[in-house]
């Protein structure tokens, strides 16, 4: 386990909107800009509870969770905000942090008092790691096998050059964000943001890059048309197809499958391993998924070592789209995989690889100088060394 320090505000509705409590340690500025983002959360509520994550121009993680606390005098509901704040470097090195499914223990209950809720709020949130994580992550692909909204939940979060809309009850909307985003590949989990209530597209782009929004009924899903959004309507889940050029469409093409929970752990363990950027772009995705789509019968076969010598020759055409992908450390390791299968590969196999490494190198010249460039140019140059015998495969 791992102890993240945390800060609060809390932000009431009782007896107009206003603070009622802020970590001392806090800048006017911070504090500001919760009071603009809790006043945003709690004209959007209809029902709750009702969670948002957002980052804070300081860089701070930000997790609001908002609930009916009460009523007034006149029996008119009071809303409550209470939001914690982490600093990033606490937990983006922890691999069990999963901003859609913080503990509810952390937050304070209606039973807290909204004007003195000091003494109640903790101060360290204990962050799974370990078994903890594999267990969650276990259970996530268990229930997507089970349940189809949770397929178009992950594919919505996957597809992070658009707004994943979810319309449904807040609680399972937030159920299946938090079991998507266990799947997810850590620098991604750790980087989404969400947002629950009646939000509107004009709301959702005024407050920046959202990961998700959760609607708490489909009213409202019709407005948000069109392609930097990806709706998803828990009692009907769409039937759309997803570009196959895309983390999204790659993986929803294949969730039917009957080893589909296989190829899954895998697509996501290489994106897991070989960190790229966290909201990588089309082409990136693209070129990620056209170099690991050579590399996947290799990565599920039983005897890896086999496969790496008899698809040696066409598993040089992934080093490159990998590079490209932002993956470099990717590439690198590939090029360990098929140096140490060399010794094992035919002459004609040596000579056909040598072919297939310089039309890449010759097509991508933004490797050349590059930590990757030097690396593909010294196995060129072992090739050349196996394919005329100048010395011995080592």
């Amino acid at each position: 386990m791992s102890d993240a320090r945390l800060q609060h505000h809390v932000f009431s509705s009782d007896g107009g909107y206003r603070t009622t409590f802020v970590s001392p340690e806090l800048p006017p500025a911070t504090v500001k800009e919760l009071e603009v983002a809790a006043y945003a959360e709690q004209t959007a509520f209809q029902q709750g509870p009702a969670h948002a994550c957002r980052r804070l121009a300081d860089g701070q993680i930000a997790i609001t969770r908002t609930i009916v606390h009460g009523a007034d005098h006149v029996g008119r509901k009071r809303i409550c905000s209470h939001t914690i704040l982490l600093q990033p470097e606490a937990v983006f090195g922890v691999e069990g942090f999963n901003p859609a499914e913080p503990a509810a223990d952390l937050f304070m209950d209606a039973e807290v008092p909204a004007e003195r809720p000091g003494a109640y709020l903790v101060g360290a949130w204990r962050v799974p790691e370990g078994v903890a994580l594999n267990e969650r992550r276990g259970a996530a692909m268990t229930a997507l096998q089970q349940e189809p909204a949770l397929r178009h939940v992950l594919a919505g979060l996957l597809a992070v050059q658009r707004t994943l809309v979810v319309a449904g009850p807040l609680r399972e909307g937030f159920r299946l964000l938090g079991l998507a985003a266990w799947l997810l590949p850590p620098e991604m989990r750790r980087r989404a943001t969400y947002r629950a209530g009646t939000w509107t597209p004009a709301q959702v782009d005024a407050e920046g890059a959202v990961s998700a929004v959760v609607l708490p009924d489909n009213d409202h899903l019709r407005e948000f048309s069109g392609g930097q959004y990806m709706p998803v309507d828990l009692s009907a889940p769409p039937g759309y197809a997803l570009p196959v050029d895309t983390y999204a469409g790659f993986v929803a093409a294949f969730l039917d499958e009957p080893h589909a929970a296989r190829r899954l752990a895998s697509f996501l363990g290489m994106l897991t391993a070989f960190p790229g950027p966290g909201r990588p772009s089309r082409d990136q995705q693209s070129c990620f998924i056209q170099g690991y789509a050579m590399l996947e019968p290799v990565l599920l076969s039983a005897d890896q070592p086999g496969e790496v010598v008899a698809r040696a020759p066409g598993l040089v055409r992934a080093l490159c789209p990998l590079a490209k992908s932002g993956r470099e450390a990717m590439a690198r390791w590939l090029v360990d995989c098929l140096d140490q299968a060399l010794p094992r590969l035919e002459r004609p196999a040596v000579m056909e690889s040598m072919k297939t490494l310089r039309q890449e190198l010759a097509e991508n010249l933004f490797l050349k100088g590059s930590e990757l460039g030097t690396v593909l140019a010294g196995y060129g140059e072992r090739l050349r060394e196996v394919a005329t015998g100048t010395v011995a495969p080592r």
